[in-house]
Parts: structure tokens; sequence; C-alpha cells
């Protein structure tokens, strides 16, 4: 019986692999189509415009391309072109596919693009017959070489340089750009002698850099074009959104000779309304922090100012009136709340040191802008 059982069992299991196997006859043959081929080998060129980059495909046996530009972006076609969206030096990478299912890629060397050079220069006059030069206020710009127009020449994006005299020079900025690229730019200037130690003195956008901010409890705009002292010649200094309790600094050192006399002004507008605040401009013997700025009677070392303030000389406590022109007066605090020229407006350096011209503004109660232009601090002739 149980040799019987086996057998059937064997019988019964050969029968479905027949069955499987002819079913099987009638399917299709799966097949796979072999495409030979040589392996591709990919390669380009490329010329670059400025910005804008070319590349033109050279690969041999390529089908389809794939090109990573370095600076996140790729494209798909066989000889795009790119335009970059920032300077810099960029590896581009090309990978070609063939037909037969092989790829092979390619770099380049770093490619530098970058904007063609828009050579410009300004420039601040500086004490006595001194230029100061400034070249990078060009675009995309590496390198200058200066033709002062008196015979001497001098290299560097930045230069100072004293003239023989007064009189017009023709100055030659010879530039050279992040390509390579090169120009010339050249302006006339009027070199006059003059007496300002101050940098930065007509408030525009450039002079931030001479200014340092010691309180900044307003907003502070250099070359601020919304409006002017009415005397102004150009973009001013604001102190902005004075609307209650705030406070400002900002200032400046320079170096004074003993005995020497300067003179300090400035060009200032201020509304009519103010409340128990002043706008005072300083000639104080440090600048550690904003407690150097204040008002101090004693000798010819002490700080000397000349000011607006709701107390004394703009309007009363109560109310400031409006101002639009010249301040010019150096003082000193008697001690009261009132002010005494000192010597005529003129400021007598007791020592050879740095002193700092500081301008600051406050309110307890809130005033409108407060406009600053042509800040000099002159050295007078003997």
């Amino acid at each position: 019986y149980k040799m019987n059982k086996k057998l059937f069992l064997y019988i019964f299991c050969l029968s479905l692999l027949i069955i499987e196997f002819s079913s099987c006859r009638d399917n299709d043959i799966i097949s796979s189509e072999i495409v030979e081929g040589d392996v591709p080998v990919a390669k380009f060129t490329f010329e670059a415009d400025a910005m804008n980059v070319k590349f033109v495909d050279q690969s041999a046996g390529a089908e389809s391309y794939y090109w990573n530009f370095g600076d996140g972006t790729t494209s798909t076609q066989q000889s795009p072109e790119h335009t970059y969206a920032t300077a810099g030096n960029y590896v581009v990478t090309l990978k070609v596919n063939s037909n037969a299912g092989y790829s092979d890629q390619v770099s380049s060397e770093p490619i530098l693009v970058a904007g063609r050079l828009e050579p410009s220069f300004s420039y601040t006059p500086e004490l006595g017959l001194s230029v100061f030069f400034n070249g990078t206020v060009s675009k995309n710009i590496v390198s200058a070489e200066w033709d002062f127009g008196d015979g001497k020449t001098g290299g560097g994006l930045t230069i100072s340089h004293t003239f023989p005299a007064e009189g017009e020079y023709t100055i030659k900025m010879k530039a050279t750009g992040l390509l390579g690229d090169v120009e010339e730019f050249s302006q006339k200037i009027q070199v006059n002698k003059n007496m300002n130690l101050l940098k930065g003195s007509g408030m525009d956008a450039d002079a931030e850099q001479y200014w340092k901010v010691l309180l900044d409890g307003m907003s502070l705009t250099f070359g601020y074009e919304g409006d002017k002292p009415i005397t102004g010649t150009g973009p001013c200094f604001r102190f902005g959104g004075i609307v209650g309790n705030a406070g400002s600094l900002i200032y400046q050192g320079v170096q004074v000779e003993a005995g020497k006399r300067y003179k300090l002004s400035a060009q200032i507008k201020a509304p009519a309304g103010g409340k128990k605040g002043f706008l005072q401009f300083y000639i104080a013997p440090s600048a550690n922090s904003a407690a150097d700025f204040i008002e101090q009677n004693g000798n010819p070392n002490t700080n000397h100012f000349l000011a607006l303030n709701t107390w004394n000389g703009w309007g009363s406590n109560d109310t400031s009136v409006a101002v639009d022109g010249d301040l010019y007066e150096i003082c000193q605090w008697n001690g009261q709340f009132g002010l005494g020229a000192t010597n005529g407006a003129i400021y007598t350096a007791p020592e050879t040191r740095m002193v700092y011209i500081g301008i600051r503004t406050l309110t307890q109660v809130g005033i409108g802008d407060i406009l600053v232009d042509t800040v000099l601090f002159e050295l007078q002739e003997d």
C-alpha cells in the first residue's frame, strides 16, 4: 500500500510538469536587442564674453549631453549658451552618452566670467594742495595707474597726491579690469588750497567711511537727497525719525598742531517745534564714550562746541524755531544755561594732539529731521 501511494504521487507530479512545459512552448520568446558601438569621447570648447559664455560641443560618438555649469544650473542642449549671475571662476563639466549606453565626461579648467570694466574715479580735497583719488568707484576694476597732469604719476586704486600749485589739472586713470581689459578714464579738476582737515565733509554717501557712530538712537543717513540746508551743495546727512526721547552721535578724529588756529562750521536745517533738545558740534579731546562729548567748562583742553538748543538760542525750552543756514560759532559752556563765543569763533589748539569733531542730537520730547551738510574744520592761515 505504501509503495502504491508513493508511486501515485510521483506520477501526479510528473504529469504537472509535462502540462506546464507544454503551455510554455506557446509563449513568445523574450529577447533584447544588443546595440554595438564605440565608447564616446567628451570634448568641448567655449568663448567667454563678460558674463555670457558660449559652449561648443566637439564630442565624438555622443548621442545625449548633460552640462553642469558650476553655478548650480545645467543643460541638455548639445551646444548651449549660458549667462552667469555672479562674477567668478567656474568649472564646467560635460557628460555624454552613446547609443550603445557608454558614457564619458570632461571638465574644464576654471573659467573666469566677470563684467566689463567701467572705469571712473572720485576725488576729495585734503589739507593744503593734496587731493585724495578713489578708483574703487569703478566697476570690475583690478588695478589703476595715474597721471596727475603735473608730470607726476602713481599707482593704486586709491592714492593721495599733492599738487605744486593751484590750478586746473587733467587727471588720467589707466585702469585694468577683472577680464584683463584696459581702459583710460580722465577728467579735469580744479585744485585750490584747502584748509579743511575733515574727510567726507560733504556728508554724501561715501562720507560714511570716515565718520564713526557712537550713538544711533535715530535713523542716520549719509547721502540723504530728500531735503537739504538752503546753503547745501548736494546730498547731506540726516538725523531722522526723531519722535520721542532719543539721541545720536557721530564723530571723526583729526590732528591739530599746538598754537594753530582752527574754525569749525557747518550748514544745517532744523524744524520748529522741537522741545527739550539740541544739535551740537564738539571739538573734544577724547572719544572713548558719549560722555566725552559734553559741555565742559575750564581750560582750553576741555570741550569746545557750537550748538543749537532749546534752552538757549533755539527758541525756548517749550519749542524751537526753524533754522536753515550756516552754523559757525565755536562756543564753550560757562557752567550755566548760556553760551559764550571763544576767541571770535576760532579754536586755538593748546597742544599737538588728536581732537574729535563730534555731531550730536538729543531730544526729550520729539522733533522732525535735522539735516547737516558741509561740515568744515579749517586751519586758519596766519
